[in-house]
């Protein structure tokens, strides 16, 4: 059973833009009771919007993984838009999990995804709201213990003061160790220090407060060492063998739009490309490949649980799968007939061929993204990923044939060794590949190319040089800008100031964290989103601290340096980095492992240890693996008929966390239930054929719906008893189905049907006690008779940005008080008439009678879901609910 959202944030919710993101409820969402026999929790939390992290395929693997054990529960929170953040602190109430609505503070352990360094302000933010200390000495009780874990985990030390152990490396099995040591301690009635120094024997974990830190004094570090006896001198990154565990195939699925609505199955972990920049490919070592068999039952059973149409398959350079195009076409054979695309996303220009293409090309082609980097071979050379030009405009043809109209290209500005001729190169690629465009007759065609400042990494063979200054970036940036098309072109480029921050971050030390929680408290957040991002706040917090970020981010390292993260051993090792530095500096190239020699370095503990796909195969010379036979879809999925032959008419209610869901993500919710159940829905033609399925008219954010509509278009009759005891066989929280018909086909749409709608309205207070009206009931019922008694009442709302007048009373055919429902001061019912799918909210009336509804009450209605409709006023808010909808 779902806990409630409590009574006292649902004002907060009425206020901010996206509600949805924190009230929870959504499917595979697992709720464990903390009073029946946890033995420790942990909430995930992750330093972005709610519709950031959940698309993150880490953070769905944790909790997949976590809630699989008895004992152990796994809840999720993430950092609040400033807005949420404001209504919080204003109203003194804690952040809190979306599963159970503690807040943090009450949790065993809160775990931090560190995507990124311009995220490390958010963590401070969400453990301040959460009720947690954001310094970790300043944390006297043992519990909650905050770790971190992600790429970030990798150069720790910036967030060292506030972090009390990082999880390097792989996270699927230290996740579950972390927390039975956690259990145990709590059985144990350990301390904080003892706590501390166990984290610190278990492998991959790295505890900063038992490590001491000394300087040179040229600001360098000079040694890192351990402060306490059994402590290691290095830690090594966990690996995790990828084959071993499906990974998430009942991922919680969101009530809103996320980065990514779709099932996203990891095909491969690692990389071995070398690309000297890259420090994904570099700290992910060695390669892990999942079998093409084991892919294909993941996808069934991932599809199965979401309803998804769409499957993304993860890795750093899907064509590098070795059996990659075995298993696109045992994909494509399997999905396509049920109209559910494939995404290969991370796709290498040299690893791409016309067979490949061949096989997505039935996929949605939103758009084909390439990665040269640089304009020259000689530049690409360095960076260690040639490209034969010629190749590549021949597979940008290929593209094209194959439908794609979209291209998008990244390079990046700023790499060692780069010069103006270089960037001439970009501008030309670009233009050349126009030109085969032209020339083979494809009309239409935009490439949108991204330029990125190149970011020194930790880990990486370019962990030695400099980032270019900002202001001759910017320079560059423009030199390649100004030589391009700007009708067919479009050009995107990073804040130059936030990759600065992002460079002094990626290899600070420990002294950095006094400039993150400076910048934290004079407001800096959300830093990696353009609208919140100021350097000015950053430039002040590190001029307060004495330091430069030039220090960190232009200063070109010795060979021996210490660097500051030195105690995290890089997979490839040191020694490996260096000779790829050295190589670089000379423009030579080293090939790929998985294809050619092994290149030495110290991921492996013996040559090549890499599992691939091919290796494990029978018959892996044919490129081939046996898969088993799929089920057999459904009568009418492979070869659904032209035209529906039956409407299904579902009534449905709306309550709890649904309140606080778009329309929009509503509709979406319902389809994605309705693919689960495997219903020969009918499909609209054209380019993206959608399912033809309608609800009843949008209610704004807030409202309760007791008796909603959706249509259903069906190319097969269907038992509609047994398919309602599917739908509702899969729950949603605060969603029930309420019945079933069918009705005509050529019955008119829900929205001209509709005649009328009742609404029931509420006045209630903040708390569980009826709240003094600012006028009594008698004045409430004198303002309904004089408005039923008048000829006309104009109003004025907003429809698409401008104002029109409209006679309120000309809508309104009921209009009374009621006995208000418990808590509640006045009630209030509503009959409101419907022509033609035009009518008005039940708030803009209120507003224009009582001044209730508040800003924005009045420009929506029935026909919007914008925020801001369910308002408090003079202390009180509205609970509105639109009753069952009846169509005579």
């Amino acid at each position: 059973m779902p806990f409630q959202i409590p009574s006292e944030y649902e004002p907060l919710l009425a206020r901010v833009e996206k509600p949805g993101r924190y009230v929870g409820g959504e499917i595979h969402s697992v709720v464990k009771d903390p009073a029946r026999g946890l033995r420790a929790s942990i909430a995930l939390a992750f330093p972005d919007l709610y519709e950031i992290g959940m698309s993150y395929h880490g953070f769905r693997i944790l909790y997949e993984r976590i809630n699989a054990v008895e004992g152990f529960a796994a809840e999720r929170v993430f950092t609040p838009w400033p807005d949420y953040a404001e209504a919080l602190r204003r109203a003194r109430l804690p952040l809190t999990t979306l599963e159970t609505y503690r807040p943090l503070r009450d949790l065993d352990v809160v775990g931090f995804t560190l995507q990124h360094e311009l995220g490390f302000t958010n963590v401070l933010e969400t453990l301040d709201l959460g009720g947690v200390p954001i310094r970790g000495a300043d944390r006297t009780s043992p519990f909650p213990l905050v770790i971190a874990g992600g790429e970030g985990a990798h150069s720790p030390e910036p967030m060292a003061d506030f972090i009390d152990a990082f999880v390097v490396g792989d996270g699927e099995e230290a996740a579950l160790e972390i927390l039975d040591l956690v259990a145990r301690a709590k059985e144990e009635g350990v301390d904080r220090p003892t706590l501390l120094r166990r984290l610190a024997t278990v492998e991959g974990v790295y505890v900063p407060s038992l490590y001491e830190v000394r300087y040179r004094p040229d600001g360098a570090v000079e040694s890192i060492r351990p402060a306490a006896d059994g402590v290691p001198e290095t830690v090594r990154p966990r690996v995790f063998d990828l084959g071993r565990d499906a990974g998430p195939v009942r991922p919680v699925v969101p009530l809103i739009r996320s980065v990514q609505d779709r099932t996203v199955i990891e095909i491969r972990r690692g990389c071995v490309n070398g690309c000297r920049f890259c420090q994904a490919g570099m700290i992910a070592r060695p390669v892990r490949e999942r079998s093409v068999e084991q892919i294909v039952e993941i996808a069934r059973a991932g599809l199965a649980s979401t309803g998804d149409s769409e499957i993304s398959l993860l890795s750093l350079s899907t064509a590098d799968y070795s059996e990659i195009l075995p298993l696109a076409r045992t994909l494509n054979a399997e999905l396509g007939p049920r109209r559910i695309s494939i995404s290969l996303p991370s796709l290498r220009i040299d690893a791409f061929d016309v067979a490949l293409a061949a096989e997505i090309s039935s996929v949605r082609k939103s758009g084909f993204t390439f990665a040269p980097e640089a304009g020259s071979e000689r530049l690409r050379r360095i960076v260690n990923k040639p490209l034969d030009e010629a190749e590549f405009l021949d597979i940008v043809g290929e593209v094209l044939r194959a439908g794609w109209r979209t291209l998008k290209m990244y390079f990046m500005i700023g790499l060692p060794g780069e010069t103006d001729e270089d960037l001439g190169g970009i501008a030309r690629i670009v233009r050349e590949a126009l030109g085969r465009a032209k020339s083979l007759g494809v009309r239409g065609v935009k490439i949108n190319v991204t330029l990125s400042p190149f970011v020194p990494k930790a880990h990486t063979p370019f962990q030695w040089e400099g980032q270019t200054p900002p202001d001759e970036l910017r320079r560059r940036m423009n030199l390649v800008r100004d030589r391009l098309p700007p009708k067919v072109v479009a050009v995107k480029t990073s804040p130059l100031e936030g990759s600065v921050l992002e460079a002094a971050m990626a290899r600070g030390d420990r002294r950095l964290g006094a400039v993150v929680e400076r910048a934290w408290r004079d407001g800096a957040r959300f830093d990696g989103w353009k609208e919140h991002f100021r350097f000015d706040r950053w430039r002040a917090a590190f001029e307060a601290c004495g330091l430069d970020p030039a220090f960190y981010t232009e200063r070109r390292r010795g060979n021996d340096e210490v660097f500051p993260y030195d105690v995290v051993l890089a997979p490839p090792g040191r020694r490996f980095l260096a000779f790829q530095r050295d190589l670089a500096r000379r423009g030579e190239v080293t090939p790929d492992c998985q294809n050619h020699p092994c290149a030495q370095c110290d991921a492996c503990a013996k040559p090549k240890e890499h599992r691939l796909a091919r290796d494990g195969s029978p018959e892996s010379e044919s490129g081939s693996q046996e898969v088993s036979e799929p089920a057999a879809p459904p009568q009418g999925e492979s070869s659904a008929p032209e035209f529906p032959v039956m409407r299904a008419r579902l009534r449905f209610s709306k309550g709890g966390a649904l309140r606080f869901v778009s329309h929009l993500d509503l509709a979406e919710t319902i389809q994605r239930l309705i693919r689960r159940s495997r219903t020969p829905v009918a499909y609209s033609h054209g380019f993206n054929p959608q399912p033809q399925i309608s609800l009843s008219p949008p209610l704004p954010l807030g409202f309760e719906a007791l008796g909603e509509l959706a249509d259903v278009l069906l190319v097969e009759r269907i038992d509609l008893k047994a398919w309602l005891r599917d739908l509702r066989a899969m729950p949603v929280a605060g969603l029930e189905w309420t019945g079933v018909e069918e009705v005509p086909l050529k019955t008119p749409s829900i929205q001209q049907a509709i005649e009328r709608y009742d609404y029931r309205i509420d006045w209630r207070g903040w708390g569980d006690e009826p709240p003094a009206l600012p006028l009594d009931r008698a004045e409430v019922e004198s303002r309904i008779a004089a408005f039923l008694a008048s000829a006309e009442w104009p109003i004025e709302i907003l429809r698409k940005g401008s104002a029109q007048r409209r006679d309120a009373r000309a809508f309104v055919e009921q209009f009374r008080t009621v006995e208000p429902a418990r808590g509640c001061a006045v009630g209030l019912e509503m009959r409101i008439r419907s022509e033609n799918g035009t009518t008005l909210s039940p708030l803009a009336i209120l507003e224009s009678l009582f001044d209730a509804g508040g800003r924005g009450a009045g420009d929506r209605g029935p026909g919007g879901s914008g925020p801001g409709d369910l308002r408090s006023s003079r202390g009180l808010i509205l609970h509105v609910a639109r009753l069952p909808i009846e169509i005579e």
